[in-house]
């Protein structure tokens, strides 16, 4: 992973103070600002960018800009002091996964590590069978929805039928008869899921955002119709969701 700031002592906290090591994570470089990491990403990979917003030369969503535009593999975590909506909205357009709000703390950011590395062990494990030995039974099937899986993942806030469609380079009727014949899922259904499992982070993990704020944020323009979908995914609307782990929270 590398860490991206301006902020010098907040750089050395982050690196020096944090068990990345136990987590899964070794950091490999560290920046100042969005520039010096695009460059060095030029000429590099890595797992993670850990970065702030606020920089000088070019900002944290500028970078992810970028690493979005270009397709880049890496995982985008925004650690910033701006409790900004317009912020968040940029940050979800370019596929950010996390948008944690200074002070961070440790649980915090452990458990937001933790998950990464573990969506990152389960993308590695998805792929390897087709990386090492195609002949082992993972088919072109299993590639291709594999492909569609990890797009709506990563576009859930704006993806739709014709984009997916036009990615996969398929046409939409195909597209939907296709998915659903191999997952027994429909694709509607299953992007719908995504949203709502990002939704129930966002709800658990921001709470600067209200309920509109995040329904827009994964790709929902009307409150009332996220809430709806919130409460037919699991069993209770958005707001009390909220409420209720807010009092599990306190509990503990």
């Amino acid at each position: 992973m590398i860490v991206v700031d301006d902020d010098v002592n907040a750089v050395n906290n982050m690196t020096k103070d944090f068990p990345w090591e136990e987590c899964g994570f070794s950091v490999e470089a560290s920046f100042e600002d969005g520039a010096e990491a695009l460059r060095w990403l030029q000429t590099h990979t890595t797992d993670l960018v850990l970065c702030d917003i606020k920089m000088p030369r070019m900002s944290g969503i500028e970078l992810a800009r970028h690493l979005h535009a270009e397709r880049r593999e890496e995982k985008v975590i925004f650690i910033s002091g701006f409790k900004d909506f317009e912020y968040a909205r940029k940050a979800m357009e370019y596929g950010v996964l996390r948008y944690c709000v200074k002070p961070v703390t440790f649980r915090e950011l452990r458990q937001t590590i933790l998950h990464i590395r573990e969506m990152l062990d389960g993308e590695r494990g998805s792929r390897a069978p087709e990386e090492e030995d195609p002949a082992r039974g993972h088919s072109i099937t299993d590639v291709q929805i594999e492909k569609i899986q990890r797009y709506i993942q990563a576009h859930y806030a704006e993806v739709t039928l014709q984009t997916l469609a036009d990615y996969m380079h398929m046409n939409t009727s195909y597209l939907s008869r296709y998915f659903r014949d191999k997952t027994g899922k429909r694709l509607f259904d299953s992007i719908t899921e995504v949203r709502m499992n990002a939704a129930m982070d966002l709800l658990r993990n921001n709470a600067s955002l209200n309920i509109t704020e995040i329904a827009d944020l994964v790709g929902y323009t009307n409150g009332i119709s996220f809430s709806r979908a919130f409460k037919k995914q699991f069993g209770v609307p958005p707001a009390e969701f909220r409420r209720n782990f807010d009092v599990i929270e306190e509990k503990k």
